[in-house]
């Protein structure tokens, strides 16, 4: 028999084939945290990160890992696992470094924590249950390891959780987590007690963990216990790992349907007095290969051989072995059957047993079919088989997948392999795989070491992991040869790339979304309309597309089509459409302004985890707008928000604790709110740290820095902070005194929808009252008017009223002229209908409601 399988004559044999049943969908954050810019610094999270990565990734999860994070990338690296959660059957998160426990909560801790104010565990620390919260949203089993009850690093006496100032009562060790349904919590020590280092490069609890985790079909419960028998034992009983849960099916980190899959039983037929290759199929397995074969039942007739040496009975042999074994009948009478059995195992001992009937028959029975002899292949098949072999793997070489992110498993669009009229179907081993996402084959996660099918090949996918855009992999197969030469080594690109819909319009903070987002400012609508129609028709079943062609159809002026998207997303589950809803009947788009049933939208999206529903609907309490004040519980949800990455509830909270809205003022705990969103480029944090420099509100007055500050959140489509560079060059605060900057400066806050830049627009044009100019303020201040959104630009108003009404009849019919209407300066109200004029004018120049 030829390499690629070539037959002896078979009567009865089954299609080799996997498993057909769908493998569950597993993701894990893994975080070790070492090196403290300032805290004391630990010996075993990297390394521990690169073993149990390794390990999880042996137990088919989908790993995002990082090692050494400071706040911003701790934050970066838990919104990509929020976001891998969507529709996952299991999310585990795995934590090495200092975590902190406060008045009964605990807090993971960045790189960067001080830990040395009252703001810092808000502000610097994440709250684990908040995590777990929002694993229990998305995923249907939650599980939760944390190697980090070291000695708890606090500076401060007293730290900030939400309105209350907490002492720190407990210096040691974690508080207990009461987990909810399907969830599962494993401490490496008991609550309130420390975890050791140990001698080793990794932890004790880690040590065990790793080097058990793979036990094949052991449920994780009674993993764990022997994982806590071995930290009692390796810390002398100083240490006793601790569990909490509540799951409710079991878990195995490797299950028994990952046994090698073996072909169904043979049944051959062999000339009496002949040698003949019996042509076993090698096995398949989705797992490291590394398989073994052992041959336990044996023909009480004739002989078989390995490379022309009998087989010995139990002895294991590589699983390749089995192409190779021969049948030899010579003195065996016709009619003789003789039972050839095998079992073929793996390294995490799962076993499967394969059966070969040999029936001898009288030497003149044909074979027809067979290309092997008891000669041996000839050369002329031999170099077909080669050539063919080498030919495919030029071709899988050449092909380079473009796997779109965020979409599911998408097939990797191999050539198909089709194999030599006669010939047997050839094992191709998987040697590496990308290092980020999963593998599948019908459904089921391929791991590096697999062997599979060459014609499997073709129905390889693969689904990248979110976050991994312009990061190039591969994927190397090993395609076999003829015996004695190295198999043929085929590279093939894997590249996971953005859907053009999701880069122009995917929006900010969206656990559902696969980027970082735009803002609305940034949405080019024609452009992003384009992507997002292709990516609904080539992908209908995947609601961001939808959402996001909302987004485009804002920017595109199209109103009506965006209600229509983003109710359907809602209606299909995209949390973010629910707050979207609600956005757009506050600031009456479309529909008329109605707080109750936008508060009722942004309650939903809060309930799913919607960082921007929490943040509105937060808000909603804590100010009483549209439904019953709850200071307390409105400030738990800003800071919930915040700690989310949420910029506009740190710059709430910022000016709530600044200038004490509904509570005592604390300047310190509102200036780093707005540090925190600046630190996350954030151009309404920028403009507020600009106001508290410029007004040594909460730090020490410095114009330069406010003038900086200014200027950055201008340049990236503030709308306010035009006004306040103009109203710097207006006063030469900082600048020279320049009255024509200012009223540029004015002129584009006004034209961005600040209702102050046109207010200050409109004064300064009156320090000349002549006719036209006094036109030209009523146009400003009716604009003022106009965009008041809040009725707090009093002025404005009153302003427009002391104007006379020749200058606003020029106005009105000026904002006419604009609009390519007529005026009748008798019809109705001179000031409604200037107003009215002028918000008509503005709205033709800048209609994108999602703006402003």
């Amino acid at each position: 028999m030829t390499f690629l399988g070539a037959f002896l004559f078979v009567l009865a044999a089954g299609v080799l084939a996997l498993p057909a049943q769908a493998d569950t969908r597993r993701v894990a954050l893994v975080i070790g945290n070492a090196r403290y810019d300032t805290l004391p610094a630990l010996k075993n999270p990297a390394n521990e990160v690169e073993e149990v990565t390794t390990t999880l990734r042996r137990a088919g999860f989908d790993v995002i890992a990082g090692i050494d994070q400071d706040r911003l990338a701790l934050e970066e690296s838990i919104k990509r696992f929020f976001r891998s959660l969507n529709g996952a059957d299991v999310g585990l998160f795995y934590y090495s470094g200092h975590a902190v426990q406060l008045s009964g909560r605990n807090y993971v801790v960045p790189t960067d924590a001080t830990l040395s104010t009252a703001y810092d565990v808000e502000i610097q620390t994440v709250d684990l249950e908040a995590i777990l919260d929002q694993m229990r949203r998305t995923a249907k089993t939650q599980i939760v390891f944390l190697d980090a009850c070291r000695n708890n690093p606090f500076r401060a006496e007293r730290y900030w959780v939400a309105e209350k100032l907490r002492p720190v009562e407990q210096r040691q060790g974690l508080a207990d987590i009461r987990p909810g349904i399907g969830t599962l919590i494993s401490f490496s020590t008991e609550p309130g007690n420390v975890s050791y280092d140990g001698e080793g490069p990794l932890s004790p609890f880690t040590q065990a963990f790793t080097s058990r985790a793979l036990t094949p079909n052991q449920e994780i419960r009674s993993l764990l216990t022997d994982v806590r028998r071995d930290v009692i034992k390796a810390t002398g009983g100083r240490q006793v790992p601790w569990e909490n849960s509540s799951l409710t099916d079991p878990f195995y980190f490797i299950s028994r349907d990952v046994a090698p899959v073996v072909a169904p039983m043979q049944h051959v037929q062999v000339a009496a007095g002949s040698t003949i290759r019996v042509g076993i199929p090698e096995p398949q397995t989705y797992q490291e290969a590394d398989l073994k074969v052992s041959f336990d039942l044996l023909p009480e007739q004739g002989r078989i051989l390995l490379d022309g040496v009998p087989v010995a009975a139990a002895e294991p042999y590589p699983a390749s072995a089995l192409g190779r074994i021969v049948y030899r009948s010579e003195g065996v009478a016709p009619g003789f059957v003789g039972i050839l059995g095998y079992t073929v195992s793996n390294r995490f001992e799962q076993s499967s047993r394969g059966l070969v009937a040999l029936t001898v028959t009288d030497a003149t029975v044909a074979q027809a079919g067979a290309r092997d002899t008891k000669t041996g292949p000839t050369r002329s098949a031999e170099a077909e088989d080669g050539a063919v072999m080498e030919r495919f793997a030029k071709r899988l070489a050449a092909h380079k997948a473009r796997v779109p992110i965020g979409v599911g498993p998408v097939p990797l669009g191999f050539p198909a392999f089709e194999a030599p009229a006669g010939a047997g179907e050839p094992i191709v081993s998987v040697d590496a795989i990308p290092p980020k996402g999963v593998l599948r084959l019908d459904g089921k996660t391929v791991l590096a070491g697999a062997r599979i099918s060459a014609s499997s090949l073709a129905r390889l996918a693969y689904e990248p992991q979110i976050g991994t855009q312009a990061q190039a992999f591969s994927l190397t197969l090993g395609l076999p040869r003829a015996a004695g030469r190295a198999p043929l080594v085929a590279k093939v690109a894997v590249e996971p790339v953005l859907h053009a819909c999701d880069v122009l319009a995917g929006e900010p903070l969206d656990l559902a979304g696969v980027t970082a987002g735009v803002l609305p400012n940034e949405i080019d609508g024609p452009k992003a309309l384009a992507a997002c129609n292709e990516a609904r028709r080539d992908y209908p079943q995947v609601t961001r597309f939808l959402y996001q062609l909302g987004r485009a159809q804002l920017a595109s002026r199209e109103l009506d089509a965006a209600w229509a998207s983003f109710e359907e997303s809602a209606a299909r589950g995209h949390v973010r459409a629910l707050n979207q809803l609600g956005y757009l009947y506050t600031v009456n788009a479309g529909r008329p302004m109605d707080r109750v049933r936008a508060n009722d939208y942004y309650r939903r999206s809060a309930d799913l985890g919607d960082p921007y529903g929490v943040y509105n609907y937060g808000r909603a309490l804590f100010y009483g707008r549209g439904l019953p004040q709850d200071v307390p519980g409105g400030l738990a949800m800003l800071l919930r928000a915040a700690e989310m990455g949420h910029t506009y509830a740190m710059n709430e909270l910022g000016a709530i604790f600044l200038y004490g809205r509904n509570m005592s003022p604390d300047e310190g705990r509102g200036v780093a709110f707005y540090r925190a969103g600046a630190a996350r480029k954030d151009i309404y944090s920028f403009n507020n740290l600009g106001l508290a420099y410029l007004g040594g509100t909460g730090v020490e007055k410095d114009p330069k820095r406010a003038y900086d500050f200014f200027t950055a959140a201008a340049k990236n489509g503030h709308p306010a902070a035009p006004y306040n560079i103009g109203r710097m060059y207006r006063d030469g605060i900082f600048v020279k005194r320049d009255a024509a900057a200012a009223a540029r400066w004015f002129e584009q806050a006004a034209e961005r929808g600040d209702s102050w830049g046109a207010s200050a627009r409109g004064e300064l044009v009156l320090a000349k009252p002549t006719p036209r100019n006094r036109q030209i303020a009523a146009q400003f201040f009716a604009l003022a008017v106009a965009l008041d959104r809040t009725n707090g630009n009093t002025a404005a108003r009153e302003r427009l009223t002391q104007l006379p009404a020749e200058a606003k009849t020029a106005a009105a019919r000026e904002f006419a002229r604009q609009l390519g209407r007529s005026f009748d300066a008798g019809g109705g109200a001179l000031d409604d209908t200037l107003v009215a004029l002028a918000r008509d004018a503005w709205q033709q120049r800048n209609p994108r409601v999602d703006l402003f």
